[in-house]
């Protein structure tokens, strides 16, 4: 069992039927039908989960936006927008 399970109610043994199509897919993820009611269900390793649904903090990506709007800020050509226009402009 992994953490990402711990305030589930129940966690299940992977049928080797699954086992086998989980691993054919790569991992995952592997879409499921339930055949007496038709819901699809996504079965997808915690390792995976982990990645597609933790938390993080804002501030990770400061770095990112910084140098992808590093070229926008610096541009001479939009300063214009810099100024507000006069009361009788607007």
């Amino acid at each position: 069992m992994c953490a990402y399970n711990a305030g589930m109610p129940q966690s299940i043994t992977l049928t080797p039927e699954i086992r086998e199509a989980l691993q054919q897919a790569g991992g995952g993820p592997l879409f499921l039908v339930d055949a007496a009611s038709g819901e699809q269900v996504v079965v997808l390793r915690a390792d995976a989960y982990a990645v597609q649904f933790r938390q993080f903090d804002i501030s990770e990506t400061y770095g990112a936006q910084n140098a992808a709007l590093a070229g926008i800020w610096s541009d001479p050509a939009l300063d214009e927008y810099n100024d507000e226009l006069p009361v009788n402009q607007q």
